[in-house]
């Protein structure tokens, strides 16, 4: 009894750094995550429970169909690190193949998604203030924040985008705290924790995962019933007015409407994007049954820009940034369809299931892969598979609602 209670905590003790994972440097990272499956291990080892087959194949067969890509790999040495950079694809699925239904009750998701919210402020406010105190005015630390998160925090280090990208999925987790147990004081944190994902988006000014937020906060308000409208209705429009009348934010979205063909005196996001969709778009063209091979890919996108006399692209390791491209790139049509088998399926359990955090998961993710190829960066890779895996489980598991 004692050795069960033990690895019963442990296994919460271990999801719950997942969800803190933003403090954990990068070379620590793969150490909680090895702890976590081993914990599970151990935990079905000593329960002899049945392996769930049906979430471990609907979740991890993207993996392995990007995986048979190396079979027609030129460059094995560059697809083995792709495959294992995009290995949380295929770990997530198997460590919750291996939980219960019973166990998965005991999990604390409320307090899970407390811990998710308040690690992204402590990230934002501990760099935030050290910087302030110790090297910039409050203004330079401001404007130079985004440099500070990218490449003055050490271990830390990690791309404004990406950090966005977790101010957006904890305000959506947060509508799913059960505000009825909650304590006013509880309720006056949570406000405030929302309040500062907010601002932290206006102050990375990222508009890629700001466009998937607000789309992906329409489809939860029409999918939501009169009551949650009437209340969220309002702070959402309030929120849209905020992003689109602060200049640094709306000077970001007007690239979407002045795009120019890329120069090396005009690159800005937009510009740069688009004729790295160009660029990617003809070699899919050159190969579209097939792609090219996680191996290959990339080397195929960076050939392209040498050819159409873009080579100051080849300062920075650009992808397609289109996460849907690549697939197209890697391995064809296959792929791409498979995401999109994927995705309408677990969208259609989540609505009958009642799994509406799932659906929002899903629309995040899959709305922000349009601008960023997040399964091909460990900090993109990581929280979406482990997310899906997580919340995605009621799906294949017959989990009553609560």
């Amino acid at each position: 009894m004692i050795r069960k209670i033990y690895l019963d905590k442990l296994l919460s003790t271990f999801i719950g750094l997942i969800f803190a994972l933003i403090l954990v440097p990068s070379n620590i990272k793969s150490i909680v995550i090895l702890f976590l499956g081993v914990t599970l291990i151990i935990n079905w080892y000593k329960k002899k429970t049945k392996f769930n087959w049906s979430l471990f194949l609907n979740f991890g067969f993207i993996y392995i169909l990007i995986l048979l890509t190396l079979f027609f790999s030129k460059d094995l040495n560059q697809g083995l690190m792709s495959i294992q950079t995009m290995l949380s694809l295929l770990i997530f699925p198997l460590y919750f193949s291996l939980i219960t239904k019973e166990e998965y009750k005991t999990l604390n998701l409320n307090l899970y998604v407390w811990v998710y919210l308040v690690s992204i402020f402590i990230f934002h406010f501990t760099i935030f203030s050290w910087f302030f105190i110790t090297k910039f005015s409050f203004n330079d630390t401001l404007i130079h924040f985004q440099e500070i998160v990218t490449i003055h925090i050490g271990k830390l280090n990690t791309h404004p985008i990406y950090i966005s990208m977790h101010c957006c999925v904890a305000l959506l987790f947060s509508f799913y705290l059960k505000r009825n147990k909650m304590s006013n004081l509880k309720r006056v944190v949570l406000f405030f924790l929302q309040s500062s994902m907010v601002l932290f988006l206006v102050l990375h000014a990222k508009k890629g995962p700001i466009l998937a937020f607000i789309f992906t906060i329409l489809v939860y308000l029409l999918i939501s019933n009169k009551k949650t409208l009437k209340v969220y209705g309002p702070i959402v429009i309030g929120v849209i007015v905020l992003f689109i009348s602060i200049p640094k934010v709306k000077n970001r979205f007007l690239e979407i409407f002045t795009i120019q063909k890329l120069t090396e005196s005009n690159q800005n996001s937009t510009n740069i994007r688009v004729a790295i969709y160009e660029n990617s778009i003809n070699l899919i063209k050159q190969s579209p049954l097939f792609g090219y091979g996680i191996g290959d890919y990339n080397t195929e996108l960076r050939k392209s820009f040498i050819v159409n006399n873009q080579t100051f692209l080849l300062d920075k390791e650009y992808n397609t940034h289109n996460q849907f491209l690549s697939f197209m790139m890697i391995g064809g049509p296959l792929i791409l369809f498979g995401y999109f088998y994927f995705f309408i399926k677990n969208v259609r359990l989540s609505y009958l299931r009642g799994n509406k955090i799932f659906i929002l998961v899903l629309i995040f993710y899959s709305t922000v892969m349009l601008t960023e190829n997040i399964l091909e960066r460990e900090n993109g890779v990581i929280f979406f598979s482990f997310f899906i895996s997580l919340f995605g489980f009621n799906n294949y598991n017959n989990i009553e609602k609560e």
